[in-house]
């Protein structure tokens, strides 16, 4: 609900978000730091920005994405989880907090 993150028509925007994110909080990113996204990856007809996710890769030690759609939807329709899947170093679906433990023993 925070301004910028969802847009007016009530759809995620992930290109303005890491656009945003990169833009307010890059200066305080370093190879310490751990990024996780949880998200859908559902560009919704909007330009992905990949390339601000391989920069924000470049400046961390980790980008870890959390799906929760069923991994079988993934690149369909506007999604873009292709996109953005080579700049994270993981990429689960996490739809049930099973998912999430397992991904969680994984890193571990």
């Amino acid at each position: 609900a925070r301004p910028g993150v969802v847009r007016g028509d009530g759809h995620s925007d992930y290109g303005a978000v890491l656009r945003q994110f990169m833009d307010e909080q890059a200066g305080g990113l370093s190879r310490d730091c751990v990024v996780i996204i949880c998200g859908d990856a559902r560009a919704n007809y909007r330009p992905e920005r990949a390339e601000l996710l391989r920069a924000l890769r470049g400046r961390v030690r980790a980008v870890h994405w959390l799906n929760p759609e069923p991994a079988a939807d993934w690149d369909t329709t506007d999604s873009r989880m292709r996109a953005y899947r080579p700049y994270c170093d993981s990429v689960t679906e996490a739809r049930t907090l099973r998912q999430l433990s397992a991904w969680v023993d994984k890193l571990m």
